[in-house]
């Protein structure tokens, strides 16, 4: 297979209900596209692997990489980053939350010089639908706090449906191995000084499977990862964290 112009990285941990469906999803919507799939295994203890492996009997430009035991979200992607073989990586959820049409609109503002364009759920034309109220509210509460506390243009720091350079993809670095590895990537990008681009959103809810979001877990993690950023946004050099 020659060099893909782009990969679609996505990060699984026991999602043998969607993974069939967002492969063939993402196969039938890039048909004769030159691009690369690459799914991430976190260390799964169903039969995502297995499922995997067997459409790669059909898809030739399906790439499978495992962990040996479930790493996090964070992980995954610097995973996926170190491994992908397009100039371009987007990132995305095994549920098919992150609706396909935003990729050929994010890879043209990446031909058109951005380092990074970011699916926006808190800009116009953006917003989730038929997630539950308070989990939007605190989605909205903690980027208005992020945005205050980073001094950040970007609407929605959280976001998990990215596109990069690959080479910037690699230069950032991620350190966060879960949930918070969205946020580390926006406060890197800031201090970076990237050309970031952000595009509307419509998050829909999982109709298949559970999601691995635990607000507990998420806690614990993120607000260690909070103090960390703050003094690497003001007071580090830029290739410190």
């Amino acid at each position: 297979m020659k060099k893909p112009e782009f990969t679609i990285i996505i990060p699984a941990w026991n999602e043998h209900e969607v993974i069939g469906d967002a492969i063939f999803a993402v196969e039938k919507f890039f048909k004769g596209k030159n691009f690369e799939l690459l799914i991430v295994n976190d260390g799964s203890s169903d039969s995502t692997a297995q499922i995997v492996k067997s459409l790669q009997k059909k898809y030739r430009n399906l790439r499978l990489v495992n962990h040996r035991k479930n790493m996090g979200m964070g992980a995954a992607l610097s995973t996926g980053f170190a491994n992908a073989m397009g100039s371009v990586v987007i990132n995305m959820d095994a549920d098919l939350t992150h609706p396909l049409s935003k990729v050929p609109k994010m890879l043209s503002w990446i031909k058109k010089g951005y380092d990074m364009v970011i699916c926006s759920r808190y800009m116009a034309k953006g917003g989730m639908k038929d997630v539950p109220y308070w989990r939007q509210a605190i989605s909205i509460i903690c980027n208005k706090i992020f945005r205050f506390f980073f001094w950040s243009n970007i609407h929605d720091m959280t976001s998990g449906y990215r596109a990069y350079k690959t080479s910037v993809a690699k230069k950032i670095n991620l350190q966060s191995k879960r949930f918070e590895a969205p946020l580390e990537s926006s406060v890197k990008s800031l201090k970076l000084g990237l050309k970031i681009k952000e595009i509307p959103i419509m998050l829909g809810l999982r109709e298949k499977g559970n999601s691995k979001f635990n607000y507990g877990s998420a806690v614990r993690t993120y607000i260690p990862m909070l103090f960390r950023l703050f003094i690497y946004r003001w007071f580090s050099r830029r290739d410190k964290l």
